[in-house]
C-alpha cells in the first residue's frame, strides 16, 4: 500500500510540475536511476505503481526531474546539486524545517475543509480537472489509509510539502539539492531521571579514579624498570663481578714478583710513625729479605688506598672492629686484620675543669664552654664522641697537626686521643703543655691491627705470624742481629716456610721496636707479656646493626648452604682422657650454640661427628663438614692446609704427668719380695716450666675453610658474641640484650640474641664444664682488668732454632 501510494503521489506530482515526492522516494527503496543530475522512477515500476491506485489511465509515467534551479532553501542548506553535501543540514535547520512544515499542513487542511464544497461543485462543471479534482480526493483517502497503516497522525510528518502539489506549478516548486539516502532506524531519546544522572555520574568517576591509578602503577613500573635498569649499568652492590677488576693473584706472590711492598703508614716525622713503619720493615724482612730497599711507605688515603690496591697492607694505627671486617665506613668494604700489634684506648686529655667535664657529659654552667677535639670522620674516636655529645660540642681535626694547633689556640680544650695519638701531638714537637690532665678511664677498646683485603686471607695470616715472631723473640730474649738477617732469599714452597725469624733478627723484637720508638710509659700492662691470668678479650663491635642487603648474604655463601639444608655439620675433636672430655663437651655446646644462631633458636639442628683432627680437616676441606670444633691453632695448620682458625674459645696450659718427677730405688725383676720393699718412692718432684712458653699452651679454636672469608667471620663472631655478653653483664636470661646484627644479612638480624639465650655468658658456658677452674687462668675475660695480651702461638719456634 505505502509503495503504492507513494508512486500515485509521484505521477500527481509529475503531473502538476511539482517535485516533492520524488525528492523523498528513494527514503523507501524504490528503484531509481540517475540521469543528468535527475531522480528518475523505473518505467515499469511507475507503470505497476500506477495500476495498483487504479489510475491505468495515466500509464507509465516518468518521475520528476529536479532541475538546477536556485532557492532560498538550497542556499540555507549549502548545497545545489543532487549528491553534493549540505553542510548547513544541522540539527537545528531540521528543527526549524519541521516547524515551519507543521504551521503549513495545518494551514493546508483548514483550507481544504473550508473549501471541501466548492471543490465538488468546481469538479462537475471543470470536466478537463476531474481526473486531478479525483485523484485529489482519492489522495486524502489513501492519506488517511495509510496514516493509520503506519500508526501516525498525519502523512505530513512522512511527506511535508512546501507547495501543495495539486496546486503548484513546475515555475514555482522548490529545488531541493540535498543527497538522498535511505533514513536508519531513528531512536528517539527519553527525558533522563535526576536518579539516573546521578548513577551516571558516580560511574563516571568510578572510571576516571579507575583510570588514574591505571596510569600511576604503569609509572610506578616503568620508572622502577628504568631505575632497575640503571642499576643493572652501575650495580650498587659488593657481590663479586665476572671480570676482576684487581689481580686476583696471592698478593705474596705479586709481592715478590714486584721486589718491593707497599705500606700504608701514618704521619711522617712522629714516633708513632717511626713505630708503624717498624713493623712494616717486619713484614718486609719476611716476605722480601731484610734489604731497605724493599720497603715503600705510603703515607695517606688508607682504607681508600688499601681497597684500590695501591697498598699491600696499612699499618698505620687503624682499629680492629668486627664492623670494618664487612663494611668500613669510609670505603664501603670490608678488610681482614692481623692480631693486635697494640692495645689502645680512647682517653681525654686536657685541661683540668673541662677533662671533669667530659667525663661526666656535662654541659652546663662551667661546662657550657666545653669543647672537644676529635680526628676525622670515620674513625672509631669521632663515632664514639658523636654519640655522646652535640655537634656544638666536639670539633674535628683531620690531623694530628690540625689537632695540636687547635688546641692551642684555643677552638678546643679537651682532646678525646689513644696514647699512641697523645705521642703523635706533643711529645714529638718542642710545645710544652703544662697542667695537662688525663682521664681517669678509657672511654673504648681501640686493639690496633694490621689491616689487609678479604680476597686473601693467607696474606693477613702472614701478618699475624710476624706479630708473633716478634713477641716471641722478646720472651727468649732474641734481639736484633744483622749478622742473622737474610737480605734476600730464593721463593719457597708453603707460607710455614717464610724466614719469620728475620723479623727479629732484621728489625728486633717487640719490647726493642716499642722501647726504640716510645718512652717506657707508653706500655700499659695489657701490652705486656702474658704470664698466665685472663687472655680473652673481645674486639668492639661498632655499627653492626645498620640495613642489611642480600649481597651480605650473598657473600656468605657457606652459611647460605648450611639454610638450605636446614642442619649444620659439626666435626669434633675428641681426644682421650677426663679432662679432654670435659673440654669436647665445651666445644659441643659451641656447635649447639653455632646452629641456634643460624636456625632462629633452634639448637638441635646440627648433626655431630666425632673425628681426629687429621681426619676432621679432611673432611672440612671435602666439604663434608661445615665446621670443626677443638681445632688447636699450629703455625702449619694455619698456613698451609687452607684452615681458618677463629678466636680460641678454650686456652689450656697442658700440664700433664710429665711434668712430675719420681724418684725411686732400682732393684732386679728375679726377687720380687725385695723389690717389693723399695716399691713405694721416697721423693716426687713437680717438675717446673717457663709459663712463658707458648709450646705449653694450648688454644682451641672453631676452625673454617679459608674461601670463604664471610662464614668464618660469622663463626668467629658467635665466640666473641659470649665475651661480649660476660663484658655487658648480659646472662642467659637476658639474651635479647644483645644487639641485632645485620652484617651477615637481614636472616641473621637476631643471630647473637639467639645464641646467648641458648648458651648464655661466656662464664656461665664454662663453669657447667669446668667447675673447678678458680680462678680460670687464662680463660679470664678482660672486662674489668687489663691483663697482658701477649702470647705467640704454637708452631714459630721452629723457625728460631
Amino acid at each position: 500500500v505505502v509503495e503504492d501510494a507513494i508512486e500515485y503521489f509521484n505521477s500527481l506530482g509529475e503531473q502538476t510540475g511539482g517535485s516533492d515526492y520524488a525528492d523523498r522516494v528513494a527514503g523507501f527503496g524504490l528503484p531509481r536511476v540517475v540521469e543528468d543530475d535527475c531522480v528518475r522512477i523505473s518505467h515499469s515500476e511507475g507503470e505497476a505503481a500506477g495500476s495498483a491506485a487504479g489510475n491505468e489511465d495515466s500509464g507509465a509515467i516518468a518521475a520528476a526531474c529536479t532541475r538546477k534551479e536556485g532557492s532560498n532553501l538550497s542556499e540555507d542548506i549549502g548545497a545545489m546539486q543532487v549528491h553534493e553535501p549540505a553542510p548547513n543540514l544541522n540539527i537545528r535547520f531540521f528543527h526549524l524545517a519541521a516547524r515551519q512544515r507543521t504551521r503549513e499542513e495545518n494551514s493546508r487542511r483548514r483550507r481544504r475543509r473550508r473549501s471541501s464544497a466548492a471543490s465538488t461543485t468546481q469538479q462537475n462543471e471543470n470536466s478537463p480537472n476531474n481526473s486531478g479534482q479525483s485523484a485529489a480526493s482519492t489522495a486524502g483517502v489513501l492519506r488517511r489509509a495509510l496514516s493509520t497503516e503506519l500508526g501516525v497522525g498525519s502523512l505530513g510528518s512522512l511527506f511535508p510539502r512546501r507547495n501543495n502539489p495539486l496546486t503548484a506549478t513546475a515555475s514555482s516548486s522548490p529545488v531541493i539539492n540535498a543527497t538522498l539516502v535511505e533514513e536508519p532506524e531513528v531512536v528517539v531519546a527519553e527525558r533522563m531521571l535526576l536518579s539516573e544522572k546521578k548513577k551516571m555520574m558516580i560511574i563516571g568517576v568510578v572510571i576516571f579514579v579507575v583510570v588514574i591509578v591505571a596510569v600511576v602503577i604503569i609509572l610506578v613500573l616503568f620508572l622502577d624498570t628504568k631505575r632497575d635498569d640503571e642499576t643493572a649499568v652501575v650495580p650498587e652492590t659488593r657481590r663479586p663481578t665476572m671480570a676482576p677488576t684487581f689481580d686476583n693473584r696471592p698478593t705474596l706472590q705479586i709481592v715478590q714478583e714486584r721486589g718491593s711492598i707497599r705500606c700504608g703508614s701514618a704521619e711522617n716525622g712522629t714516633t708513632r710513625a717511626l713505630f708503624f713503619q717498624d713493623l712494616c720493615r717486619a713484614v718486609a724482612a719476611v716476605v722480601l729479605g731484610g734489604d731497605e730497599s724493599n720497603l715503600e711507605v705510603v703515607n695517606d688515603k688508607w682504607f681508600p688506598a688499601l681497597e684500590n690496591r695501591d697498598i699491600d697492607l696499612l699499618i698505620a694505627g687503624a682499629t680492629h672492629t668486627l664492623e670494618r671486617n664487612v663494611r668500613e665506613q669510609s670505603t664501603g668494604s670490608g678488610f681482614a686484620f692481623s692480631t693486635p700489634y697494640f692495645y689502645d684506648g680512647l682517653r681525654y686529655q686536657g685541661m683540668d675543669t673541662y677533662v671533669v667535664c667530659a667525663e661526666e657529659m656535662k654541659r652546663y654552667d662551667e661546662c657550657s664552654t666545653l669543647s672537644i677535639c676529635v680526628s676525622a670522620v670515620y674513625s672509631t674516636s669521632y663515632n664514639t664522641i658523636s654519640a655522646l655529645f652535640p655537634p656544638e660540642f666536639y670539633k674535628v681535626a683531620p690531623s694530628v697537626d690540625d689537632m695540636r694547633n687547635m688546641f692551642l689556640n684555643g677552638t678546643c680544650n679537651v682532646l678525646a686521643v689513644e696514647s699512641l695519638q697523645l705521642t703523635a701531638i706533643f711529645h714529638d714537637s718542642d710545645t710544652v703543655i703544662e697542667e695537662l690532665t688525663s682521664g681517669n678511664r678509657s672511654l673504648t677498646k681501640e686493639p690496633l691491627a694490621i689491616a689487609t683485603c678479604t680476597h686473601d686471607t693467607e696474606w693477613s695470616d702472614i701478618m699475624n705470624w710476624v706479630i708473633y715472631s716478634l713477641i716471641y723473640g722478646e720472651i727468649q730474649g732474641l734481639q736484633q742481629d744483622l749478622t742473622r738477617c737474610q737480605q734476600s732469599f730464593s721463593t719457597r714452597e708453603g707460607y710455614s716456610t717464610l724466614p719469620f725469624a728475620n723479623a727479629v733478627y732484621c728489625v728486633g723484637n717487640y719490647g726493642e721496636i716499642l722501647s726504640r720508638d716510645f718512652d717506657d710509659a707508653i706500655r700499659s700492662e695489657i701490652n705486656e707479656i702474658n704470664k698466665g691470668t685472663g687472655m680473652h678479650y673481645c674486639i668492639p663491635f661498632g655499627e653492626i646493626g645498620g640495613p642489611g642487603t642480600e649481597d651480605d648474604m650473598f657473600l656468605n655463601t657457606t652459611l647460605v648452604s648450611i639454610q638450605a639444608t636446614s642442619e649444620l655439620r659439626c666435626g669434633v675433636i675428641a681426644p682421650d682422657g677426663v679432662f679432654e672430655r670435659n673440654l669436647t663437651k665445651f666445644g659441643l655446646d659451641y656447635c649447639r650454640t653455632m646452629a641456634a644462631a643460624i636456625f632462629y633458636g633452634k639448637s638441635d639442628a646440627v648433626e655431630i661427628f666425632f673425628e681426629s683432627d687429621e681426619q676432621a680437616y679432611t673432611a672440612l676441606l671435602a666439604r663434608d663438614l661445615d665446621v670443626v670444633v677443638g681445632g688447636k691453632i699450629d703455625m702449619v695448620n694455619d698456613l698451609d692446609l687452607g684452615l681458618t682458625f677463629s678466636t680460641p674459645y678454650f686456652i689450656s696450659d697442658q700440664l700433664e704427668f710429665q711434668d712430675v718427677g719420681f724418684y725411686s730405688f732400682v732393684t732386679r725383676k728375679d726377687d720380687f719380695m725385695f723389690s717389693l720393699f723399695h716399691y713405694i718412692p721416697y721423693h716426687l718432684l713437680i717438675l717446673t716450666r717457663d709459663s712463658n712458653s707458648s709450646q705449653d699452651v694450648g688454644f682451641y679454636s672453631f676452625v673454617t675453610r679459608k674461601d670463604d672469608f664471610m662464614f668464618s667471620l660469622f663463626v668467629d663472631t658467635i665466640v666473641l658474641s659470649t665475651f661480649y655478653a660476660y663484658d655487658n653483664g648480659i646472662a642467659k636470661e637476658e639474651g635479647f640484650e644483645m644487639p641485632l646484627i645485620s652484617i651477615f644479612g637481614p636472616d641473621m638480624l637476631w643471630a647473637l640474641r639467639d645464641a646467648i639465650s641458648f648458651s648464655g655468658n661466656y662464664v656461665e658456658l664454662f663453669r657447667q664444664h669446668f667447675p673447678q677452674y678458680h680462678p680460670p687462668g687464662r680463660n679470664g675475660l678482660n672486662k674489668d682488668s687489663a691483663n697482658p695480651q701477649f702470647l705467640p702461638r704454637p708452631g714459630i719456634s721452629s723457625h728460631f732454632n
